[in-house]
């Protein structure tokens, strides 16, 4: 027998055996939701533009250092997407799970995606590969005119939602889960209000502006009026109510408290260990991005050796220019900011990555801050960025590793008709088992 024809036949053989098996011990596989490790986030850097309506990813192909070069700058999703969604005409959050799966929330139609490359060609407008997730239509009644944060863990999606001091929709933190596995979360039960920031701390001095989860905690920036200064709050549910009271929820850190920053605090990002913000506002110069560590688990920063200054404006290239900085993202060994705007009459519309060449933890050297991306015609607003993961699809269960374990969750989720099973973006058949073979085959 042929090396092809036993190869062909082993894998007949398994498919027979996972089939039998999946028969016999039919299961439920819920979507992961735990945050992408920042360690794989290396195949580029999504970009959401308000503008031009659309998240790009931008790759240095020909590592170069930036993304300008031809080809470097494509789709990842738009509105020419096969769901016909109109979903990019204001994307102001963006966070990846573990599994591959991109969610953004989008203020124009006032919901939260989700997207997935499952074909490997770098984007998500392909049939089956974008649904919408949490939408108005929700059971729980839930607005969402601004979701403008985004974070996850092992069981639930945040959103964090800007009322700007309204009644309704207020300010507030949504806790969302598809608890059914139907691949949304609008149904009855799947929502909850999980900070009400109207009720806790005043509707006035109130605007959540982006949000990460660390260590069980939920960490809030928050834009607060003009006469306090900003904070970020942390979150944690410590009598397990599945909702935050007002004794849950407490200052973690003041913007201007021990050098840091002094504007607005935009960004609330985490690596898996501390937590990070940047400035927004070109009247701060130098803009400044910082870490925060909790070095004494005191829950909040209470010391000048917990700050630490990551980068500054003042490292931007001889001859460039800097604006108003919305979007923050960090990679491994990498940050990226989104500036927007003009200085001095010169366009300062770019996105902007800084790389720890050398190791020292912070992105102040000469020569590691560059312009990733800036041409005549991108960015134009880019309001947010990501670094991206490519989806592993064979690693099914999101451990970390391919085996056998991911065959059975798989067989799983195709006799549940999970849309997770559904690997080629067709209809859920037979087909999808056998496609999901070939790439557990070839591994990732």
């Amino acid at each position: 027998m042929l090396a092809s024809d036993r190869s062909r036949s082993n894998r007949l053989a398994l498919t027979a055996l996972v089939l039998a098996v999946g028969a016999a011990c039919p299961g439920v596989w819920a979507q992961a939701t735990a945050p992408m490790p920042v360690a794989r986030r290396t195949a580029g850097l999504l970009v959401a533009d308000l503008s031009l309506n659309a998240i790009f990813l931008c790759r240095d192909l020909n590592s170069n250092g930036n993304a300008n070069d031809p080809g470097e700058t494509t789709v990842f999703v738009d509105g020419s997407n096969a769901a016909g969604l109109n979903c990019t005409g204001g994307v102001f959050s963006m966070y990846q799970s573990i599994d591959g799966t991109v969610y953004f929330g989008d203020g124009d139609s006032r919901a939260i995606y989700a997207a997935k490359d499952l074909n490997g060609d770098n984007d998500a407008n392909d049939p089956g590969e974008l649904r919408a997730f949490f939408t108005e239509f929700n059971a729980g009644f839930f607005f969402l005119p601004t979701p403008n944060g985004l974070a996850g863990d092992a069981s639930s999606i945040y959103v964090c939602n800007a009322g700007s001091g309204a009644a309704l929709p207020q300010d507030a933190v949504y806790r969302v889960r598809d608890l059914n596995a139907d691949g949304d979360a609008d149904d009855a039960g799947e929502s909850s209000l999980y900070i009400d920031f109207n009720t806790i701390i005043g509707s006035a001095i109130s605007s959540p502006f982006d949000i990460c989860v660390l260590n069980g905690a939920v960490y809030i920036a928050d834009n607060r009026d003009s006469a306090t200064p900003d904070a970020i709050y942390r979150a944690f549910d410590t009598n397990s109510s599945g909702a935050i009271d007002a004794g849950e929820l407490a200052v973690f850190h003041t913007s201007g408290s021990f050098g840091g920053t002094s504007g607005f605090v935009q960004s609330c990002v985490t690596d898996g260990v501390a937590i990070f913000t940047h400035d927004r506002t070109s009247s701060i110069n130098p803009q400044l991005a910082v870490r925060l560590s909790d070095d004494n688990l005191s829950s909040s920063i209470d010391q000048a050796s917990e700050v630490t200054v990551l980068w500054s404006e003042a490292n931007m290239p001889m001859g460039t220019f800097f604006a108003t900085s919305q979007g923050f993202a960090i990679g491994p060994g990498r940050i990226a900011l989104c500036s927007n705007g003009s200085v001095s009459g010169n366009s300062a519309a770019e996105v902007v990555v800084a790389t720890d060449t050398n190791g020292d933890g912070r992105f102040n050297d000469p020569g590691e801050t560059v312009l990733f991306a800036k041409t005549a015609t991108f960015p134009v607003v880019a309001r947010q960025a990501l670094f991206y993961a490519r989806p592993c699809v064979a690693d099914f269960d999101n451990d970390g590793q391919i085996t056998t374990t991911d065959l059975f969750a798989f067989l799983n989720a195709w006799f549940a008709g999970l849309p997770s099973a559904n690997i080629n973006g067709g209809i859920l058949d037979v087909n999808d088992i056998f496609d999901y073979l070939n790439l557990w085959f070839a591994g990732c």
